[in-house]
């Protein structure tokens, strides 16, 4: 699994991409990248600030110093050294988006931004500058601006499987359904045999309302992997929604078996049942959630739904009174109360 910020790709090249053409010897700048990969990073070190003193003006020095600071966990001191080679050359791409992944590190996601645009503006072809704005944009909650970067990355590389998927996810938070699709199953050609990728493409199409299509790529990704607890977890969703009780009773309870502490498996059992016409063993399971994990709320507010259709009101109004305590949008505690006050 590569770096979140892909700097294992920016060490492994940046050498070469960025000293080669350097005023230093050739066969002192090999002797430096060989360092930071045999992982003598105090030799490298050492070596970075003999050529800082030679070539002081010298961008590349400063950010080959940066790579072996932040493979010391130097983060500030390596955020620093980039910050200098920034300085001396604003239109140094490699070390624009390595500062800005670096910020981005240290919490610093605005201004990493900034130099991430940068790192783009300068190289347009930058794959994995607009892979980490992406990235950052998503984490942000701006997902038009993630989508727009994961696109240019996606477009630099048809075969990047990570920033397709963050683009799927991205179009599916903007709405885009069909796109997303489009994108999970461009992902799922890249490993055909990865089970997650199969669920995730299962949990778009769901969210597209393609049940049936949904259905067969959960069944496959628990095909691929029997233990896939949220792939039978979502399975038994679509199930219910095709109005497959049986099937969804089978696939929830599968993922109670492989998940028995998992609060949402117990409770989503229990709607399957309610399902099934039992009402009272629904309710039983969604209780058995609460008592696996207190703050699922949502649980509350499928009991007393329940309670309802069992005429228990008392019952009914507190378990919904407990769900609308953590409710702040104002038409669905409209909807909770017209609930409440509708059993008698």
């Amino acid at each position: 699994m590569r770096a979140p910020h892909r700097l294992a790709a920016a060490v492994l090249v940046a050498l070469a991409l960025t000293l080669a053409a350097g005023p230093a010897r050739a066969d002192v700048i090999e002797e430096v990248e060989a360092l930071v990969h045999k992982g003598a990073v105090d030799q490298a070190l050492k070596r970075c600030d003999q050529l800082i003193k030679i070539k002081p003006k010298d961008a590349r020095p400063h950010f080959v110093k940066a790579l072996a600071l932040r493979a010391k966990n130097d983060l500030p001191g390596a955020i620093a050294s980039l910050r200098r080679a920034v300085a001396l050359d604003g239109k140094f791409p490699q070390a624009l988006m390595t500062l800005g992944a670096m910020l981005d590190e240290a919490g610093q996601s605005a201004e990493a931004v900034t130099f991430l645009r940068q790192a783009v503006k300068v190289k347009a072809d930058y794959g994995d500058a607009w892979f980490n704005l992406g990235r950052i944009h998503q984490r942000l909650g701006a997902h038009k601006e993630a989508a727009d970067a994961l696109r240019q990355a996606v477009k630099l590389n048809a075969k990047d499987l990570e920033a397709r998927v963050r683009l799927a996810n991205a179009l599916g938070k903007l709405g885009k359904l069909d796109e997303a699709v489009a994108e999970m199953r461009a992902a799922v050609l890249l490993e055909p045999t990865e089970p997650k990728l199969h669920m995730a493409l299962g949990a778009a199409l769901a969210k597209a309302r393609k049940l049936d299509d949904a259905a067969r790529e959960l069944g496959l990704a628990l095909k691929l992997d029997g233990k896939l607890a949220e792939a039978a977890l979502r399975l038994g969703r679509v199930e219910l929604e095709r109005n497959r009780v049986k099937d969804a009773r089978a696939a929830f309870e599968k993922a109670v078996a492989l998940a028995p502490k998992s609060a949402e498996a117990a409770c989503d059992l229990g709607l399957a049942h309610e399902a099934a016409g039992d009402l009272r063993k629904g309710v039983e399971l969604c209780r058995k959630a609460l008592t696996l994990n207190p703050g699922y709320v949502k649980a509350h507010l499928r009991i007393g739904t329940m309670l309802l259709k069992l005429k228990q009101c008392a019952a009914a109004k507190a378990e919904l009174g407990a769900y609308l305590k953590q409710v702040t949008e104002a038409k669905r505690r409209q909807e909770i109360e017209a609930l409440m006050a509708g059993c008698k």
